[in-house]
């Protein structure tokens, strides 16, 4: 799914549709996706191919290893890795929770703007190329 000089944005999500939602929409921006099913697959992935990943969009509740043990992980990789939160209802974590862990944190469901925007906001890929919104 990633294509040339474009920056690519991993999407960690278990629910299959909403991965390949969130993977269109980052598209649409004008970024590239790559996409994850799990946390532990996100980690794989990340570590595979971190040279061109520039942020994380990362589901909260996810089963095994939720996304703020993921963002952990990824970060022992990648202290600075910007990140994107997305989240229905997790009882488990605040949104203060969630922001300090240096997150940008959006609800369920998800504006294609509102992704681009905390994208950029969360301070890993700037302006695509083309100035892509997503609007």
């Amino acid at each position: 799914m990633t294509t040339d000089r474009r920056p690519t944005v991993l999407v960690i999500d278990d629910d299959t549709g909403v991965r390949q939602t969130l993977a269109a929409m980052i598209e649409r921006s004008g970024y590239s996706a790559r996409l994850a099913a799990s946390g532990d697959e996100g980690v794989r992935v990340y570590c595979r191919h971190q040279d061109e990943i520039t942020a994380v969009v990362l589901d909260v509740r996810m089963p095994e290893k939720d996304g703020p043990h993921t963002l952990t992980e990824l970060r022992r990789l990648n202290p600075t890795l910007p990140c994107v939160f997305v989240t229905g209802y997790s009882p488990e974590y605040s949104y203060e929770e969630l922001t300090e862990r240096g997150a940008v944190v959006l609800s369920k469901p998800v504006v294609a703007a509102d992704l681009a925007r905390a994208i950029r906001a969360a301070g890993g890929t700037g302006t695509p190329p083309g100035g892509g919104s997503g609007e």
